[in-house]
């Protein structure tokens, strides 16, 4: 995409709250703006609240407090921390960026010190997250309507929930961060069989344990051995069979038990591990 073309597009104030169990995060603004605009946006550049400045063409080199610098290059970002004296000195290229203020509070006390040193600085590369927020933001006409916002606010959680899993994970590669890298995944694995796989997904998995799906899934394989989507569907087949061969429901109401749109749904799922259908387990089990 050409950036050059939405220089002087400015997205306003937000003012968007994404309010969960876990956190608690309120977007002031995100605005494009070039090279030429070296300082913040504001009056001052000591802030209260976290930037994510991302760079959209060339790089960009970060004077952090008042001797460290950090370079950014394209399609990248960097995080930068509360009351943390910043401002652009160098660029090569076009330089356009993304700032994208917003302020955190969690209940997590690690999460709220992840990046509160200028030491802790250092660029991250360009997610899935972020190229859905830039497209949402760059590629349609601002129109401050609720869906739009409801859209912008659900993208934004995405991004910032990628970001600071990349953040923490980063910040505490530790003994305790293993182990509470194994308890994550103790607990999804207890939470899948609890539910017998139905109505469970990589994503609500990721929402309800407070961790990006990428993340998720990788801890969960150097685990178990196995993917999270295979094991929901190992769970989800062990119910089909309990409910097959224990009851006399019919296979729609087992189907609609499970979450299937219809038999024929549940049928073609059941075949692709046991390569008979239902009705045909169901009757040799029974014998």
């Amino acid at each position: 995409m050409d950036y050059r073309n939405y220089l002087s597009r400015n997205f306003g104030d937000f003012d968007i709250v994404i309010s969960r169990e876990q956190y608690f995060i309120r977007v002031f603004w995100a605005r494009i703006i070039g090279p030429d605009s070296r300082s913040l946006l504001t009056d001052y550049t000591r802030h209260t609240f976290f930037e994510a400045e991302v760079v959209l063409e060339g790089s960009m080199d970060f004077l952090i407090g008042s001797r460290e610098c950090v370079t950014v290059q394209e399609s990248h970002f960097v995080i930068i921390p509360p009351d943390t004296f910043h401002q652009v000195t160098g660029s090569c290229g076009e330089g356009a960026r993304l700032i994208l203020a917003f302020s955190l509070e969690t209940g997590d006390s690690r999460l709220n010190g992840a990046v509160s040193s200028p030491a802790g600085l250092r660029p991250f590369k360009c997610s899935d997250a972020m190229i859905s927020l830039l497209d949402v933001l760059i590629g349609k006409e601002y129109e401050d309507t609720t869906v739009r916002r409801s859209l912008i606010s659900s993208v934004v959680e995405a991004f910032l929930l990628e970001m600071f899993d990349i953040v923490v994970r980063d910040s505490f590669v530790s003994a305790s961060t293993a182990s509470g890298d194994r308890a994550v995944v103790k607990d999804v694995v207890s939470y899948i069989k609890s539910k017998h796989g139905v109505g469970v997904s990589v994503d609500s998995l990721s929402k309800r344990f407070f961790i990006s799906k990428r993340h998720l899934c990788r801890l969960f394989t150097e685990q178990t051995g196995t993917n999270v989507r295979e094991n929901i569907n190992h769970e989800k087949l062990m119910r089909i069979e309990e409910l097959a061969v224990s009851t006399n429901l019919s296979l729609h109401e087992i189907a609609e038990l499970c979450e299937f749109c219809d038999e024929y749904s549940m049928n073609k799922f059941f075949r692709r591990y046991n390569l008979i259908n239902l009705s045909e387990f169901r009757k040799l089990r029974r014998k």
